[in-house]
């Protein structure tokens, strides 16, 4: 048997799929269908370049004061940094790396940072559009079960096209879609070497992206292959981890570290700033009883009870007036729908303030609880604890797997974990046709995605970013296009960038030289081009070791820089204590007093201050009172842009550019 073989159709016992098996292969000849079936079938390629199109709206609107990490990162990489033994990286290496490797390729401008962006939105979007492709529901169905799921698998506020996170789940997709290509063939049909080893490389790329997320892929995976292929486990099950553990050895081996610095700041160092490794394995435990603590909330149950009824609307509206009496009475259904759909997100939307947080106090708790349910069933018939009949039920221990792994990072919290929910979406679908028997299900599910889709959107339009006290405005809104002296055409946020300008002229009149140390992140120097002291990049509070804050704390009290940018934001602070640390204090907490006793003291000076969100206050530091600029420096052309009100402000030319650049 070959390759080329077509699937074989699913046994008779098993008749939830077996129902819709002709929608995955269809024998009728595409060029006699009908207007109708032609729209449906176009339908889906539509939405899919629509939601294209709205993440290069989301990349282009996605300006907070935390970018530049990655690009700083490979900036110190390519001047001959190692990311572990000299610039002590806590997170994986895949993204810096690629980010290094673009930056080779196409240089160091904002619009050519951004075509990875681009790419990898091209890859997640392709990965949903096939899944949905694949679904046993119809055509038109197709196309809102890709809007729901993809929607819904951005919802989280920090999502970024330009992030790491979005490898994990390109690589979640893809090895869902390998593993659907080899689960619909017979147990005994030969499995080419080349799947086992694709499966293997995903499986390795996830886990040098995120150690947690590509660990559990890869038992989901191996548990999958183990299970469905009995007579040829002892084959492609080793070629599986093989070719995963050789991929993570490579990409590492391009870092020129040693696997003793990997291992020591990656692996061992960085769950500390978790709370320790015990509080990172206890912590996917915890999500049970952090989703039932959720679930009985009163604000969550009312909002699910108007989310329910508002999604039950449109079926019940459709079983009312069935569609085949009349060509009128069907656009008056769809227009109907279309009226009651929009009244349901206002509704949803007035309830929660945004239409958004609907999402986060509903969608996360209440699907999360099947997700749970029917993997721990195929979890059972893995070790034939039950008899699992639809081969196709175990790609759920993928969405589960990604799950586990987020509890991990959330410290066991719920908020936040969609994109195992946008994949369980997907594959709904794909396994299920909920037909007949229960007819009312597919389209409640279906009202469900769709209500789901326009609630994300509207609030990605509200707020394309928003995580902790990084805010981006609404969409095109408080935005100038600069030419930046060094990044040239850059889209920055009017406000925010008006002060790292003020804070760039005054850091760089006051000497030739000038030192920046910019906490927790660096955005002070990647927006003044200048190298950040001691070459640390970021000292977030849950991404950054003790060892490495206790060895910036020493530094500041034998040597400091020049000049600090610190963002203070004490709430975040006590919010990662009690997540990672059980209300104790952390290793951060002992820095911040040290920085503010010397302010307090006398020893340094806040220069510039600023702040825009309540309990985010930004304070521009000299470590000596003597050398600080005059305040009657000239603003520069740069700043004096911001002050403008048009959004196009082209101002830069040759003759402003910095010094030495």
């Amino acid at each position: 048997m070959t390759d080329s073989i077509a699937p074989a159709p699913p046994s008779s016992h098993d008749s939830d799929l077996a129902i819709g098996w002709h929608e995955v292969c269809p024998v009728e000849d595409a060029a006699a269908a009908g207007p109708a079936s032609r729209w449906s079938t176009a339908a889906l390629p539509a939405s899919c370049a629509a939601f294209f199109l709205f993440g290069i709206c989301l990349i282009a609107n996605a300006q907070v004061p935390s970018n530049g990490t990655w690009d700083l990162y490979a900036r110190l990489m390519g001047g001959g940094a190692r990311l572990y033994s000299d610039l002590r990286l806590p997170l994986q290496p895949l993204f810096v790396l690629m980010t290094y490797g673009w930056q080779q390729l196409l240089g160091d401008s904002s619009l050519a940072s951004q075509v990875p962006a681009v790419l990898d939105l091209g890859l997640f979007t392709a990965g949903f559009y096939l899944l949905a492709r694949r679904g046993l529901w119809r055509g038109w169905q197709k196309t809102v079960v890709f809007l729901g799921a993809a929607s819904v698998a951005i919802a989280f506020n920090w999502y970024l096209f330009n992030d790491y996170r979005v490898l994990t789940d390109v690589a979640n997709l893809y090895s869902i879609l390998v593993l659907l290509h080899l689960l619909d063939r017979p147990a005994s049909s030969p499995i080419r070497w080349i799947y086992s080893l694709a499966l293997g490389i995903l499986s390795g790329l996830s886990f040098t992206t995120r150690a947690n997320d590509g660990l559990l892929l890869m038992l989901s995976v191996a548990a999958i292959l183990f299970h469905s292929f009995p007579g040829q486990r002892l084959r492609i099950v080793p070629l599986f981890f093989g070719g995963a553990v050789a991929t993570a050895l490579s990409v590492i081996a391009l870092t020129g570290d040693s696997l003793i610095s990997y291992g020591r700041y990656s692996l061992l160092s960085s769950p500390a700033s978790k709370g320790g490794i015990g509080q990172v394995i206890l912590s996917p435990f915890l999500l049970a009883g952090d989703l039932v603590s959720t679930l009985l909330q009163p604000t969550v149950l009312t909002c699910a009870a108007i989310f329910a009824a508002a999604a039950a609307l449109p079926v019940l509206w459709v079983r009312t007036v069935p569609v085949e009496r009349a060509s009128r009475r069907q656009w008056l259904i769809a227009l109907g729908a279309i009226v009651v759909a929009t009244f349901e997100c206002f509704v949803i939307g007035f309830f929660n303030r945004i239409a958004f947080d609907c999402v986060a106090t509903v969608v996360a708790p209440m699907l999360i609880l099947p997700l749970i349910l029917v993997s721990l069933w195929g979890a059972l018939g893995v070790i034939h604890v039950v008899k699992i009949d639809n081969r196709r039920s175990l790609l759920f221990l993928v969405p589960f797997g990604a799950l586990v792994a987020g509890g991990m990072s959330t410290g066991g919290k719920v908020l936040g974990l969609y994109g195992p929910v946008g994949l369980f979406m997907v594959i709904v679908p794909i396994v299920f046709t909920l037909q007949r028997r229960v007819r009312w299900a597919r389209g409640f599910a279906l009202s469900i995605y769709a209500l789901l889709a326009m609630a994300v959107i509207v609030g990605k339009v509200q707020h394309p970013l928003l995580w902790q006290n990084y805010r981006a405005k609404p969409m095109f809104t408080g935005r100038a296009l600069v030419d930046h002296p060094l990044y040239g055409p850059m889209i920055v946020d009017r406000v925010n960038s008006r002060f790292f300008a003020e804070a760039c002229r005054t850091i760089r009149t006051s000497e030739a030289t000038p030192e920046l140390l910019s906490m927790p992140y660096s955005y002070a120097n990647y927006y003044c081009g200048i190298e950040p002291w001691g070459r640390n990049v970021q000292t977030f509070f849950d991404t950054t070791n003790p060892a490495t804050i206790r060895t910036i704390g020493k530094g500041l009290a034998t040597k400091p820089p020049a000049w600090i940018l610190y963002e203070r934001q004490l709430n975040i602070l006590r919010v990662n204590e009690v997540a990672y640390h059980h209300g104790d204090r952390s290793h951060y907490r002992d820095l911040d007093e040290y920085i503010e006793g010397q302010v307090v003291r006398g020893h340094w000076t806040i220069v510039r201050r600023w702040s825009e969100i309540p309990g985010d206050d930004w304070q521009l530091i000299r470590t000596s009172v003597e050398g600080t600029p005059p305040p009657s420096v000239q603003p520069t052309r740069l700043e004096r842009c911001f002050d403008r009100s048009d959004r196009l402000c082209r101002v830069l030319g040759p003759r402003d550019r910095p010094p030495n650049h």
